[in-house]
């Protein structure tokens, strides 16, 4: 049995009911609020750390990559050098016209092709010292360019390959090709390879190129 009587109007009942329950669910939506900005915060936490050990294990990378890079040249050199070693044993050897030839046309081709050579002559020196032979040539070019300038380049080509000892402008003088200006030059080019004299004077043919 009821010991007591609602005497609120219905109405009044109805608003009380929807409040106590929204203030419940407020309590819940607030304790789910609270937990996501608790679990974003502790992941926003997180995640700055793992930045700032991404940096650090950048810095700490950036010497190894400069080392990289500093070997990945030297490597790069060091076949350069060994094509320039190959090309002066190639000059050094019985026929090495062909590799003269091929060496003249690239630095003229450097020059985009404002230069032409009309003559090229080799002369072979030698002189013998104890026990060693300096062999010696001269490789002589002669033709004509655009200008002075396109010379200059060719020259500059010659002596960037590396495989000459001297490269020398011996002229260069304006002249008329046709009614037309054009520049005669003459290079001079000196390459040498160094011959150790066999033990046996018997065997003259025991020269043995030495780098």
């Amino acid at each position: 049995m009821k010991s007591h009587i609602n005497l609120i109007p219905l109405n009044n009942q109805l608003r009380q009911l929807v409040w106590r329950r929204s203030c419940q669910w407020a309590v819940v939506v607030c304790a789910v609020l609270g937990l996501s900005l608790l679990g974003g915060w502790i992941q926003w936490r997180h995640s700055r750390a793992e930045e700032t050990r991404q940096r650090l294990l950048i810095q700490q990378a950036l010497p190894m990559r400069k080392l990289q890079k500093q070997v990945e040249q030297t490597r790069l050199q060091m076949d350069e050098l060994k094509q320039h070693d190959e090309l002066r044993l190639a000059l050094a050897g019985e026929r090495p016209m062909i590799t003269l030839v091929g060496l003249v046309s690239r630095a003229a081709a450097q020059c985009d092709s404002r230069v032409s050579v009309q003559r090229l002559a080799v002369q072979q020196r030698q002189s013998v010292l104890t026990e060693k032979t300096n062999s010696v040539d001269l490789l002589e070019l002669e033709g004509i360019a655009v200008n002075h300038l396109d010379v200059t380049r060719f020259v500059a080509a010659l002596r960037d390959s590396r495989v000459f000892q001297q490269v020398q402008l011996k002229y260069s003088e304006s002249q008329k090709q046709n009614q037309i200006e054009a520049q005669r030059y003459r290079v001079e080019c000196t390459y040498g390879v160094e011959r150790r004299l066999a033990q046996s004077e018997t065997n003259p043919a025991a020269l043995q190129a030495i780098p």
